[in-house]
């Protein structure tokens, strides 16, 4: 092959794969999931713009939240801890399936707990509401339901496992842990 096919061949082959590349783009930003229509970022914010409450409203919407945030805050405590004492029994070397069975149990009561706490909550805020506003807060649900999985935050127990090395082994984690 010539010097003037092998650039008429890089060419054509650059300006496919730039195309390609255009045309992937182009296919992720038209297929993009649906942000929440005038969201303005966190829950709260959106609810409050969404359902148009009012000074009053606002006020006792932030002290629902408030008394939300600090059961939670404890309930998330006591899962952490939960999840904890089960981890420790990692370090029988035997663990009896009732004692397994028990420690799973418990992280299993203190989560479902909170779940029931976010339903009171958004309960309590529904009947916070006048009738025009619960009928918007109906036709919400779907989109507060997404915009809360994806308002949780990271877990922050343990940082991300650090990359392999060259052998594909990892560095044991600190002593901390």
């Amino acid at each position: 092959m010539n010097n003037a096919n092998k650039n008429k061949f890089l060419t054509w082959l650059v300006a496919t794969l730039l195309l390609a590349n255009a045309v992937t783009i182009l296919f992720f930003w038209i297929n993009k999931p649906p942000k929440m229509k005038d969201a303005k970022g966190s829950p709260r914010e959106f609810l409050v713009h969404e359902l148009e409450l009012d000074s009053s409203q606002l006020l006792a919407f932030q002290d629902l939240i408030e008394a939300h945030q600090a059961s939670a805050r404890s309930l998330k405590k006591d899962i952490r801890t939960a999840k904890e004492n089960l981890f420790q029994l990692l370090k029988q070397p035997v663990i009896p399936e009732p004692e397994k069975m028990k420690a799973v149990e418990a992280i299993t009561l203190k989560t479902q707990a909170l779940e029931l706490l976010n339903l009171d909550h958004f309960q309590k805020l529904r009947a916070l509401c006048n009738d025009k506003q619960k009928i918007k807060f109906d036709g919400l649900l779907d989109q507060l339901a997404v915009m809360m999985a994806e308002a949780r935050p990271p877990r922050t127990g343990m940082p991300p496992p650090p990359p392999p090395n060259e052998e594909g082994h990892r560095p044991p984690p600190p002593d901390k842990y």
